[in-house]
């Protein structure tokens, strides 16, 4: 019986250990939970979600910002405003090359986005690919 009280006890302190790094309530039957997340994921839960991202990064913690778009996308792994964002922040920090790899990802997940494209061309620009930055911005500039 003591065994299992010490696994219940680091079950319990992982999640809170969760909830601190992706600045979630520790409350269990809280919807906004790492556990009630993990077993009942929506769409309304990703978009909360990078909307606090967004949140915490203009106040200036873009590691904690990091961290929720991971978990956004490892939930939601098709949400490209997860992957626009979080590649934006790699790339305000000089991240060029996974930056590049993540605005591809989530332009291949949406090609309307008007943010995305603009982003995603100004990547392209800086790392040399000038010709490829042109022809996404002339797609922007017909639709």
């Amino acid at each position: 019986m003591k065994l299992l009280s010490k696994f219940t006890d680091l079950v319990f302190k992982f999640i809170d250990y969760l909830a601190v790094k992706f600045d979630l309530p520790t409350s269990y039957d809280d919807p906004r939970s790492p556990v009630d997340q993990a077993l009942k994921p929506n769409i309304e839960t990703a978009k909360r979600l990078t909307s606090r991202a967004e949140e915490v990064f203009s106040k200036g913690n873009s590691e904690k910002a990091i961290n929720i778009l991971m978990y956004v996308i490892s939930k939601f792994p098709d949400y490209y405003p997860a992957f626009n964002n979080l590649a934006t922040i790699l790339f305000i920090q000089g991240d060029l090359q996974r930056s590049l790899s993540l605005f591809a990802r989530a332009y291949r997940l949406c090609k309307t986005d008007n943010e995305l494209i603009v982003n995603y061309a100004e990547a392209l620009r800086l790392s040399g690919k000038r010709k490829e930055a042109e022809e996404l911005l002339k797609k922007l500039n017909s639709q």
